[in-house]
């Protein structure tokens, strides 16, 4: 509406635009009214899930006394007053009354952003700012085509009447705004994709992760749908001729449906949980000590690989430094409890050789802390060595397998926004250096104009 207001129309074309102004600010009352309602049936539906409430009404008291709650009807009321801006932009659809309903889509959008994952994670003001711009960027891109879509749809093979005064009079603001929202939306995307998955693994094996994938996968090719837009509405019209043909709604329209599936797509995600938490981490090092003790000739080593709750390998060797001369040893037995538990609780572990000097067997501990262990030799000739040992055992690895990649995907998100700013400005400096040759070969035409005069 806006765009309409502040395009470029000829005094004699006004009636273009307030046809226009009053095709795009009709639907803005009824759709709020349906957000409203919208908004109360999500209030019933989270009342119904608080636990032990003693009703409907019960519940939804309890849900408006929290801070979703005050969220909710401060969303609520922003809704009552665009209905109400809405119903008087019918009647007068002036820059005030639609920069007023700009507004409020603005502090909509900002209320929605403090409500969801933005709102959780470090840092919170810039990223729910950031959030918000996102809403705002996606609104006014996905906005922007239907209705200048439904502004040019043509009846029939005809175009709509006025089609081409339209185009003539808003293409170059309407393709600088929704470019510019593109842009914004893909930032600020990035900004949250850091934020809010942890890893690449997060990214391919989640739920939110395969959503956000169909949601990019969807802009982009609604980005290059829309380039094509861009470049064809830019080029209809030029020197205040000719008009759009029946193909430019209808590619608008190709636009505007993948731009639906990649908001379903987001309704998508933010209905998921985002998998940004220490199980989608890199896993820890593995902190195996070695455990040695000199027992007569013999010296044993003890590792338990990864030592930590659930199943490790163990492994013994037992050199000795009577080689060949003392007896051999026969078989190696672990005898393993956790310091605090009772004797009854002590594990015994049968080692299997694994090679000369070798022993090598699994086991299950199932606490952290402190162990208490002692590996049993048995010699040939009957002889008993026992070395005690020490060992603390680390907690479990919280740490899902992986299985593609643990690589954290800040850095990624990070080194594509430095990437979309490079290709900004070098698609900036082209348009710029293009203006500027066109520019020298008009003033170099008009030269040569006036010397053949």
């Amino acid at each position: 509406g806006l765009v309409l207001v502040r395009g470029r129309f000829a005094g004699n074309d006004a009636s273009v635009r307030a046809d226009a102004l009053a095709r795009v600010v009709r639907p803005l009352a009824p759709l709020a009214a349906g957000s409203a309602f919208v908004g109360l049936a999500v209030l019933a539906r989270e009342a119904d899930t608080v636990p032990g409430s003693s009703g409907m009404i019960s519940a939804a008291g309890h849900l408006l006394g929290e801070r979703w709650g005050a969220i909710w009807i401060a969303t609520e009321v922003l809704l009552i007053v665009l209905v109400a801006a809405g119903t008087s932009a019918r009647r007068r659809p002036d820059s005030a009354i639609l920069s007023l309903s700009a507004g409020i889509l603005v502090g909509i959008c900002a209320l929605r952003a403090a409500n969801g994952h933005a709102a959780v994670v470090a840092q919170p003001t810039l990223h729910v700012i950031a959030a918000t711009a996102h809403l705002v960027a996606a609104g006014i891109w996905l906005g922007g085509v239907a209705a200048f879509t439904m502004l040019l749809w043509p009846t029939g093979r005809a175009m709509a009447p006025g089609a081409a005064t339209l185009v003539r009079a808003i293409r170059l603001p309407f393709s600088l705004l929704a470019g510019g929202a593109l842009v914004v939306a893909a930032f600020t995307g990035l900004v949250a994709f850091g934020a809010q998955v942890a890893s690449v693994d997060a990214l391919l094996t989640t739920s939110y992760g395969e959503s956000l994938l169909v949601k990019v996968g969807l802009m982009l090719i609604a980005a290059g749908v829309g380039l094509v837009n861009a470049i064809v509405l830019l080029r209809l019209g030029r020197d205040g001729a000719g008009a759009p043909g029946v193909r430019v709604p209808r590619l608008m329209a190709i636009e505007a449906a993948l731009g639906v599936g990649a908001l379903l797509a987001a309704g998508q995600v933010t209905a998921s949980a985002p998998p940004r938490g220490p199980e989608f981490g890199a896993p820890r090092p593995v902190r195996a000590p070695l455990l040695a003790r000199q027992t007569r000739d013999i010296l044993i080593g003890t590792t338990l690989r990864p030592n930590r709750v659930g199943t490790n390998v163990i492994t013994v060797t037992t050199p000795s430094s009577r080689r060949g001369l003392g007896s051999p040893v026969r078989s190696v037995t672990l005898l393993a409890r956790p310091t605090l538990a009772a004797p009854s609780a002590t594990q015994t572990i049968r080692m299997v050789a694994g090679g000369e000097d070798r022993w090598t067997s699994g086991a299950v501990l199932r606490s952290a802390g402190g162990w208490r262990m002692s590996v049993v030799v048995q010699r040939a000739d009957g002889e008993r060595l026992v070395a005690p040992l020490a060992l603390t055992v680390d907690p479990a690895d919280r740490v899902l397998p992986v299985k593609y990649s643990a690589r954290r995907t800040g850095p990624i998100a990070t080194a594509l926004q430095w990437a979309l700013i490079g290709s900004i400005v070098l698609g900036l400096a082209a348009l710029a250096l293009r203006f500027r040759l066109r520019r020298r070969s008009a003033d170099g035409t008009l030269s040569g104009s006036f010397d053949a005069v």
